[in-house]
């Protein structure tokens, strides 16, 4: 099959998964309305919301979008696979650029990516920067974000080829790119397709986030194409309640995000081991769903269980200050899991200035 689309396409589709959003979803709509460079077409996924003002808003919306009603609960990367199941029966080689239904759009944000796959036709992923803002849209920093840093690194490789293959291998090697409301993609209705029957009826497809099994899809067999990172800020995401990305601040939401990072490396585990062109490490994905489970043994406080994999986790996957903070999560949830939560949470959305030179320096 062709790996490169054959010609660029004017169409632009806006993608929005939308699961009891509330005044939330409203904020995304409105984001995507203020774009300098309008979509042709927003398609809203709702995952069988039961909250009243997401399910008001989905009754209001201008004729440009489309909405799809899923008659039960199914997760996230099954909306993915239902909006582009419809987008591809519609449009050829379409830009498709997703959000979340809590984040918000910048409002140069797809005249900015549309601009970047015009100019590099053999691009399939492009992706971008990003800030953090609260439940309230005031603006969040986290004191010490590492995929921040990586995306400053990549952005300073000066070959764009080099840079395309160390975005891929990053996003191979779940080493801090960020997808979700940023990334955007240009495959054709093959590609689809063969994503589609590999990842349709999976085990992990209910809990999976949705962003990294297509990137890893991709990364896997369309080697042809290139990956491209925007050093720009384009898009909020909000932390809120569950939605908090590596800062739950409650046990049942840490043990909640376990299970969907479990679920979603265990996919991409499986779509990398049936490519031809991508061989990982066999350590990697074993480490990290060890660490995984050492999370989880910590916040359910079986800490004979999590004692025994500190030490393998020590040697061979964490550096010296993750070893460090690994001792201080293990004491801390010996008495309270849900005391080092709270702390690690409050740690994680301090109110301070965001530094770009720290981290173009980094």
């Amino acid at each position: 099959m062709s790996l490169v689309p054959s010609a660029f396409s004017s169409s632009i589709i806006a993608v929005v998964f939308s699961y009891n959003c509330g005044n939330y979803l409203l904020d995304a709509l409105k984001s995507i309305d203020a774009q300098h460079t309008q979509p042709d077409r927003v398609i809203v996924v709702d995952d069988f919301s039961s909250d009243p003002v997401t399910l008001s808003i989905l009754c209001d919306l201008p004729a440009h979008y489309h909405v799809i009603y899923k008659s039960s609960h199914k997760g996230v990367l099954d909306s993915l696979l239902a909006a582009l199941s419809y987008v591809y029966s519609n449009y050829d080689n379409p830009i498709i650029s997703f959000l979340d239904g809590d984040d918000i759009w910048h409002p140069s944000k797809l005249a900015c990516v549309v601009d970047e796959f015009v100019a590099s036709p053999t691009a399939s992923l492009v992706s971008h920067g990003y800030n953090i803002i609260d439940a309230s849209g005031r603006m969040l920093h986290n004191y010490d974000d590492q995929t921040l840093r990586n995306h400053w690194h990549i952005s300073s490789i000066p070959s764009i080829s080099v840079r395309s293959e160390t975005l891929k291998s990053d996003i191979a090697n779940f080493r801090g790119v960020w997808l979700g409301s940023a990334f955007s993609i240009r495959i054709n209705h093959e590609h689809f397709q063969a994503f589609y029957s590999m990842i349709s009826r999976s085990k992990f497809l209910q809990y999976s986030h949705q962003d990294q099994p297509l990137a890893a899809f991709i990364v896997a067999f369309l080697p042809d194409t290139t990956f491209h990172l925007l050093n720009s800020e384009l898009f909020s995401y909000r932390q809120h309640g569950c939605n908090t990305s590596s800062s739950s601040s409650s046990v049942s939401s840490a043990l909640f995000s376990i299970q969907r990072s479990t679920a979603t490396l265990s996919l991409c585990l499986s779509l990398y081991n049936l490519s031809p062109y991508v061989f990982l490490p066999e350590d990697i994905y074993s480490n990290l769903l060890l660490e995984l489970s050492y999370l989880r043994f910590c916040y359910t406080r079986r800490l004979y269980l999590a004692i025994c994999c500190w030490p393998f986790l020590s040697f061979n996957h964490w550096t010296i200050k993750a070893s460090m903070f690994e001792c201080v999560r293990l004491l801390i949830c010996t008495f309270s899991p849900s005391t080092f939560l709270a702390i690690k949470s409050r740690k994680l959305t301090s109110y301070i200035p965001f530094n770009r030179h720290k981290y173009a320096s980094s």
